[in-house]
């Protein structure tokens, strides 16, 4: 069978992933390289929504997950697993060969990869060029653009519209964007490179959940990072990569931009800060998605000599016999090796191609920390002497020594941080085979502590660039996702995290006072929101219940769950009273709703204690005396002195007077009246709002008169 070698290409928001990931998943096995671990692990999250766990794996330098019957593997490039085959193959964002610092890794899987059924490659159409002259036979398709990409100016930080990100480029200047935007809009997400899953996911649920309108990021937001923004800013187009600050690329800015719109919606650029605007040949580059093709990728000899330092430095520095790479100089790793070869110690030690070998791979834990490479290396030369020692492992004392170093206590979010890279070099070193004597328990040691630092560091970024944490709650059993809602209401209480800030009263929110002056925009934001949604789901209970379960008193309060929601008062007709609701802001677009249930919730008390009102009414064809009878009952609830109505009483004929019996009314010595054994409280209540008695209490006897004047 002839293997496919095909390309995806094209912008941002086109479906690329999307599709690969159908793809991988219509054949029996298959593995995704991505450029970054925050990548492979949210792919990696999706498929296990999808299929059972046993089936999905997840690679990254930090991270294995491999369950033994995996088909369907999530890795970064550098970890694509060359020891397997697999029927279907895919790497992530393949323009990233002509990066410098990480370019070779991506040429080295492009061309030396394959899947024994595909192999598919993609990214941006710069590379379309490279792809054909390394596989001619390779089938392009190009993807349009879901969305449009429209430029919008200079924006000021305190007048940014929401759904926005803003693109900064050191830990500094989003840390400095961020407080602004905290002062100016209440609360903001912040999300870096150097973030760990846990603490990035919690930082950008918080955007995606809308708790915080705007969000801070580095460039690393470029690289596939799905989010629901809808206008990406710049302050600025220079970054630092390690060696010299540097403008960007117009392809670089073109896949930040790109960013802004999800699906089929609309996005927007513009600037912001200290950058004032967009040069036009820039803006045109964006708003058509236009790229620059790339003519060469970088490429580092991979068949390595061991024979000698000497051999095996020059074979890294090999070139290429194509003129399509361009070899990459002084990687991390070379640079590494040659101080470590000029120390005298390692010199002494590394005497035959297995110990060289050891140390060429000791050379491959990466600096997360970013230190000098001194630093580092003094870290490494530590790990290989052990390595090649009388144990041939890492001294566990040594081990726990770094890692307690680690565990002492900090609250600043620069030390949490730099913590954090730290674990993640000991997670790379945990996985390394037959380097550490109980390699499991180390596992679940740093990833236990990366999930308390990273806790940790969710809890102060919180507290620094949204609000109190003391109103957060976080459960550590599966990441950092909040247990409980930040605003929710039990037992009447309104909780603002753990602090009970206010009562439920009926169709009233009493906020305490010390929190409503709070200059907190953020916990206000956020509070006002969740109470406008609990205020729907208080009524839509209240239009659900039943009538028997509200209640009123003789003054003509009208109460549910023993709290005051409305009265009865004065009206023109002592059977047409008015009714009040007692609700605030929170409640006022549901008036409307909440009255016609306090209507009929009148109508329901006639129909129980009164029901002859509505009979007598509905009565046609009747004689003017029984008219005029009907009158006085309806006058006065239901009684009338018979001396007032002796005349017309006496006209009546016998069967008027057998149908006003079985509707209930008795003929007494002194009253023509309803014969009911209970106490009527709504007569009373109504009598007593029309006469303004202010009557408190209810009487423990039926009125059969009253007077009204």
């Amino acid at each position: 069978m002839r293997k496919k070698i095909s390309a995806i290409l094209g912008p941002t928001n086109t479906g690329k992933t999307y599709s690969a990931i159908q793809k991988l998943l219509s054949y029996e096995s298959g593995v995704i390289g991505f450029p970054l671990r925050l990548l492979a692990r949210e792919n990696y999250e999706i498929a296990k929504k999808k299929l059972s766990h046993n089936l999905v794996a997840l690679i990254t330098g930090e991270e294995k997950i491999i369950p033994s019957s995996a088909r369907y593997f999530f890795c970064t490039v550098e970890s694509i697993p060359d020891n397997r085959t697999f029927e279907f193959v895919a790497i992530d964002e393949c323009q990233m060969a002509s990066d410098y610092n990480r370019g070779y890794i991506f040429t080295e899987k492009i061309v030396n990869i394959r899947g024994t059924r595909e192999t598919l490659f993609l990214g941006s159409r710069s590379i379309e060029n490279v792809l054909k002259k390394i596989f001619p036979e390779v089938v392009i398709i190009n993807k349009p653009r879901l969305s449009k990409l429209s430029y919008i100016g200079y924006k000021n930080l305190t007048r940014l519209p929401k759904r926005s990100a803003i693109i900064a480029f050191s830990q500094i200047d989003v840390y400095e964007i961020a407080n602004k935007i905290k002062q100016s809009h209440g609360g903001v997400s912040v999300v870096l490179g150097a973030l760990s899953p846990d603490v990035r996911n919690a930082q950008v649920k918080l955007f995606e959940e809308e708790k915080v309108d705007y969000i801070v990021a580095t460039d690393a937001i470029g690289m596939g990072l799905n989010l629901n923004i809808k206008n990406i800013f710049f302050s600025s187009l220079k970054k630092f990569d390690g060696f010299d600050e540097r403008n960007l690329r117009f392809d670089e800015i073109s896949q930040i931009a790109g960013r802004a719109g999800r699906f089929c919606n609309d996005g927007f650029f513009g600037t912001t800060g200290n950058l004032k605007s967009l040069n036009n040949d820039l803006v045109n580059f964006l708003e058509n998605y236009e790229y620059t093709e790339i003519n060469n990728i970088f490429w580092r000899n991979n068949k390595l000599n061991f024979n000698s330092p000497k051999h095996l430095l020059n074979s890294l520095s090999k070139k290429s016999n194509e003129k399509l790479f361009k070899l990459k100089k002084n990687g991390d790793d070379h640079r590494y090796l040659k101080i470590l070869l000029n120390d005298s110690d390692i010199k002494s030690k590394v005497t035959n191609a297995l110990e060289l070998k050891k140390l060429w791979e000791v050379c491959g834990v990466p600096d997360y920390s970013k230190n000098l490479d001194e630093y580092h290396t003094l870290f490494l030369k530590i790990i290989f002497l052990y390595l090649i020692g009388k144990e041939k492992r890492i001294c566990d004392d040594w081990v726990k020594k770094n890692i307690e170093a680690i565990r002492r206590r900090s609250k600043k979010i620069a030390e949490l941080n730099y913590k954090i890279s730290q674990v993640r070099t000991w997670s790379f070193i945990s996985y390394k085979k037959n380097w550490i004597q109980s390699a499991n328990k180390l596992q679940n040691e740093v990833r236990n502590l990366e999930l308390k630092l990273s806790t940790k560091l969710h809890e102060e970024l919180i507290s620094e660039f949204i609000g109190e944490f003391k109103n957060f709650e976080i459960t550590k059993d599966n990441g950092l996702v909040q247990k409980t809602e930040i605003v929710r209401i039990e037992d009447n209480k309104i909780y603002f995290g753990k602090v009970i800030i206010g009562l439920v009263d009926g169709f009233n929110f009493r906020i305490k006072p010390n929190f409503k002056r709070s200059k907190n925009i953020f916990n206000n934001k956020i509070l006002e929101k969740k109470l406008f949604l609990e205020a729907e789901k208080i009524t839509k209970a209240f239009k659900k219940e039943k009538f028997d379960d509200l209640n009123f008193q003789v003054d003509g309060k009208i109460a549910w769950k023993n709290k005051l929601i409305g009265k009865f008062t004065k009206g023109q007709d002592l059977l047409k009273p008015k009714i009040t609701s007692f609700l605030d802001n929170y409640f006022i677009g549901y008036e409307k709703q909440i009255m016609i249930k306090l209507n009929d919730f009148f109508k329901f008390l006639i129909k129980k204690e009164m029901p002859f009102l509505n009979k007598i009414r509905e009565v046609d064809n009747i004689s003017s005396s029984s008219r005029a009878i009907n009158f006085c009952l309806l006058e006065n609830l239901g009684h009338c002195e018979r001396r007032e109505i002796k005349n017309y009483f006496n006209q009546l004929s016998k069967t008027e007077i057998e149908k006003y019996k079985l509707l209930g009314f008795k003929i007494g010595i002194n009253f023509f009246y309803y014969n009911s054994k209970k106490i009527c409280i709504l007569k009373q209540m109504l009598i007593n709002i029309f006469l303004k008695n202010s009557l408190q209490k209810s009487l423990n006897e039926n009125i059969l008169s009253f007077k009204s004047h």
